[in-house]
């Protein structure tokens, strides 16, 4: 039996630094974190038509490779990034969803207020950090009443440090 030299360890090392790498979360070019300052606008129908602009709303987003972890105001999400392929540094979209979504659309009515998920576009350039979001929410609330809201938000990136917002459960 052969005895173990220092090209032995220096090649397993070699080959463990090789698939830790490969098993490791792909970085995202497009990156998110930060907190993010905005205003939505909600349209929806309970019934009867309504709308409500919400001004100083909050996003605090943090990124790991292409996943995020979402806090709007209080309301926890999970995302993913899409990045441009031809500017995946400046510009993509997200896919998210509200961490409390079932596919229950009357959900336990002491837990589950709504059910949500929506798209945002993101541009980023030297100045400014944009993210214009649609979502969808809707369901039936505690006291019985069935509805349903289309969000059109706009914020701007404030801050790019990482929030530390948890993913979701």
């Amino acid at each position: 039996m052969r005895k173990l030299d220092f090209k032995d360890y220096l090649g397993c090392l070699v080959v463990s630094i090789v698939l830790l790498g490969m098993m490791a979360t792909q970085a995202s070019a497009l990156d998110l974190t930060g907190t993010w300052v905005g205003k939505q606008h909600w349209h929806g129908f309970n019934g009867q038509t309504f709308s409500d602009l919400k001004k100083d709303v909050t996003l605090a987003i943090t990124q790991v490779g292409n996943y995020l972890s979402l806090d709007v105001n209080g309301t926890h999400w999970n995302g993913l990034v899409i990045e441009d392929a031809r500017k995946p540094e400046r510009k993509g979209e997200i896919l998210f969803i509200d961490c409390d979504t079932t596919t229950d659309l009357i959900a336990d009515r002491e837990n589950q207020i709504w059910n949500a998920m929506g798209r945002a576009k993101v541009r980023i350039n030297k100045q400014t950090a944009m993210i214009e979001t649609t979502s969808i929410i809707g369901g039936e609330d505690v006291a019985g009443f069935n509805w349903v809201v289309t969000i059109d938000s706009k914020y701007t990136r404030v801050d790019t440090q990482d929030p530390g917002v948890p993913p979701c459960p």
